[in-house]
Parts: structure tokens; sequence; C-alpha cells
């Protein structure tokens, strides 16, 4: 069995959007804030291995409790889905991720396995975060240690999906 063999390819893309309910007690009934985490990582992976397109939180119980359960599980399930090197600059201290060390990690397109602007290819879709805005330029952390130029002028702070069209070598510092 050779490398290519063994490599992980993803299935074909559907032709449908897959949509998933979740209710807000979910982690209702588990006392403490390290099980809950735990058990909506075992639920964030198995959205991930399905593909799933967009998942609603509903409140199933009337009440302020289950609006704040509700937001507890969008904290998570928005931080697991977020790729690892955009948390920095998208995530903000919250004590609800306090416990987010124990989530597994996710194989979704969004998360790319390398970090190397080398292993770049032309044509592949990286997110990334708009770091500096320069007239009509953006750069763009896409996470490969370089910063990608976008020729358009993007809000600072904003997530974006950018098509990689080509790499081009850093020109020396003048």
């Amino acid at each position: 069995m050779n490398e290519t063999d063994s490599a992980y390819t993803p299935p074909s893309k559907r032709s449908w959007r897959l949509t998933v309910a979740v209710p807000s007690s979910l982690v209702a009934d588990v006392p403490h804030l390290r099980e809950k985490t735990s058990r909506l990582g075992f639920l964030g992976r198995a959205l991930g291995i399905f593909r799933v397109d967009e998942v609603l939180i509903y409140a199933d119980v009337p009440g302020d409790e289950s609006a704040s359960q509700g937001r507890f599980i969008a904290s998570v399930l928005g931080y697991m889905e977020t790729p690892q090197h955009l948390r920095k600059h998208l995530v903000r201290m919250n004590p609800d991720l306090r416990f987010a060390g124990i989530l597994p990690p996710l194989r979704i397109p969004n998360h790319p396995l390398s970090a190397r602007l080398a292993d770049l290819k032309v044509g592949e879709i990286r997110e990334g975060v708009v770091t500096d805005v320069n007239g009509e330029m953006s750069r763009v952390d896409i996470g490969v240690g370089s910063f990608a130029e976008v020729p358009a002028r993007l809000r600072r702070g904003s997530r974006v999906s950018v098509q990689i069209d080509g790499t081009a070598p850093k020109s020396p510092p003048s």
C-alpha cells in the first residue's frame, strides 16, 4: 500500500443541504461544564463526519434556562467549526469554552491539515481573517505563515474564504 492509497479523500459534495435541529435541553441534564463540553464534542464530531451544512438550535422548554443552554451549545459548536488558525482572531475569551481543550479535532473541508506555504495548491480554498487593509488590497491570514493578498477592500477582522490562484516568493526586505 503506498502513501496515496491511505490518503483521506473527502466524499463529493451533495446536491442538497443537510440541516440538523438540536434541542437546547441537550446538555441540561449534565451537571458539570466539562461533561457538557464533552457531550457537545461528540455531537460536533458526528456533525462533521456526516458533513452537516447547518445546525438549528431550538428551545424545547420555555424559560431563560433554555436560551442560555442554546447559547452555550452555539458557542461550543461554533468554536469547533472555526479552523484552528482563525481561533486566535475570531474567538473571544468565553467562560463557556473553559474546557474547549477536550474537544476532538474535526476533519472537515475548512480545517486544512497542512499549515505550510509550500503545500498550498492552486485552486485550493482556505478560510482566513482579514488582518490589514491598504488601499484596494486586503491582507488575509490563511494559516500558512504568510498572508494572502486579495485585490479587494474587505472589512478588517472579517472571516473570508480565499481561493489560491498562485503563490509568489517573498520579496527581500529593502
